[in-house]
């Protein structure tokens, strides 16, 4: 104990399936010994940052082109004319750009599009990836006054907001302005919710709270479902990683039994036959007495896939619809909590 060189303990804790990726990797390597797998990985191993400045900095030059061109664009649609002096703006504006670029290092590719190569990049990047109407030809066409731009889908109405407790709120207390704006969005939002449990046939308050049980039952089935197919699909990528192993990793193993001099075998398959134990010994531990067959393993794990990517969206459809009851159950709740003006004193306003 007195002689280690190495003295300071390191622990850390991982999960199952997180040891079981740690494991395949380990696979790859000429080692058996987790503790120096993970010592050579901390030490040596790297992580790639990839750096995007120069791309961002193209960017916001083109974004800066861009804007002139919806400028000319618009004096172009408002006046009915096109002037050569704008074209020119526009063609001096582009060369710039793609001077500064290229004094930067880019590499510069004219042709139908124009596109841009940072270096180290290994493909080129086009300049209409901003979007169709900043091609070359659609910003000809907007000067021209043969386009205009896309325009933009309309907003969705968003759904049910919750209401503001106006009296317990500090900002309408010192804003009468946000005091006025949250009476009209309580207006809104109790009738949005009002509209929905009417559309929802929610009578009684109990069918709303049984309503929210049932969705919450049926969110929590359909975690737990997909919870059990993201296991199923890391055990089946585990599984099918090892038989591919020791499938391709077997002849060579059949030979080194069979060798003579075992010894020198080993030494010159090191790699395949260490893979072909790894992967036997992984088959064993999970209880794996027969090679399952690798292509009805990868459809398995496909049709897994597909399920889990089904299940993945009903969690997300059952989620929101949580999130939207919760909603309307505080809304309610607030509603209720409202105290009521007598008929008397609302008599007496009126002058009655």
């Amino acid at each position: 104990m007195n002689g280690r060189k190495r003295t300071v303990q390191i622990k850390f804790r991982v999960t199952e399936e997180e040891r079981a990726f740690i494991e395949q990797k380990m696979q790859l390597v000429p080692t058996r010994n987790m503790e120096a797998y993970l010592r050579k990985m901390a030490i040596d191993g790297y992580i790639i940052q990839i750096d995007h400045a120069d791309i961002k900095a193209m960017t916001a030059e083109i974004q800066k082109i861009g804007v002139n061109v919806n400028q000319i664009a618009k004096r172009v649609n408002a006046t009915g004319s096109v002037y050569q002096e704008d074209i020119e703006e526009i063609k001096e504006v582009l060369e710039e750009l793609l001077a500064r670029l290229q004094a930067e290092g880019f590499t510069i590719k004219r042709g139908k599009y124009v596109s841009c190569l940072v270096p180290g990049q290994e493909r080129f990047t086009r300049l209409k990836t901003l979007g169709a109407d900043y091609t070359e030809e659609a910003i000809r066409e907007r000067i021209e006054g043969k386009r205009t731009r896309t325009a933009k889908a309309p907003k969705t109405e968003r759904g049910v907001s919750l209401l503001i407790d106006i009296e317990n709120s500090i900002k309408a207390a010192q804003s009468r302005g946000y005091e006025q704006w949250a009476k009209i969005h309580n207006l809104k939002q109790a009738a949005k919710t009002m509209n929905f449990i009417t559309e929802h046939k929610i009578e009684q308050y109990t069918d709303l709270t049984a309503k929210i049980a049932e969705i919450q039952t049926e969110s929590e089935q359909a975690a737990d479902a997909l919870k059990s197919a993201e296991k199923r699909l890391v055990d089946m990528a585990v599984l099918i990683k090892n038989v591919s192993t020791f499938q391709k990793t077997k002849p060579a193993y059949d030979a080194y039994r069979k060798a003579r001099n075992k010894d020198s075998y080993r030494a010159a398959h090191e790699r395949e036959i260490i893979l072909h134990e790894a992967a036997a010994k992984a088959l064993k531990a999970a209880g794996v007495s027969k090679l399952p067959n690798l292509t009805a393993l990868q459809s398995e794990y496909e049709k897994l896939q597909e399920q889990k990517e089904a299940l993945y969206a009903d969690y997300g459809r059952l989620k929101k619809q949580v999130k939207e009851y919760d909603v309307i159950k505080q809304n309610i709740d607030s509603i209720l909590r409202q105290p009521r003006e007598p008929e008397r004193e609302k008599g007496k306003e009126r002058g009655e």
